[in-house]
């Protein structure tokens, strides 16, 4: 892990938090909205490793249940101009 960040809202807002973890080629940032009993998370990967994967581990140690998953395919072309 390079950094973190994490920020607890509530004092002017609706419960929640945004964090954010950088990884080495990775990140991944959560948003919650408690008031909602919703979570918006972004699992950004390269090379070999599967952003899935992640999902599957963080969605299972947080006991996530009930969830819409999207999947944003990147930079496909062999060569990026």
């Amino acid at each position: 892990m390079i950094s973190q960040i994490r920020y607890q809202f509530g004092n002017h807002s609706p419960a929640g938090c945004t964090a954010i973890v950088m990884l080495d080629e990775s990140h991944c940032s959560v948003h919650t909205y408690a008031d909602l009993g919703l979570l918006a998370m972004d699992i950004f990967t390269c090379g070999q490793t599967d952003p899935e994967e992640i999902w599957q581990s963080l969605s299972r140690k947080l006991g996530i249940q009930n969830a819409k998953l999207s999947m944003i395919r990147r930079f496909e072309t062999a060569a990026v101009s």
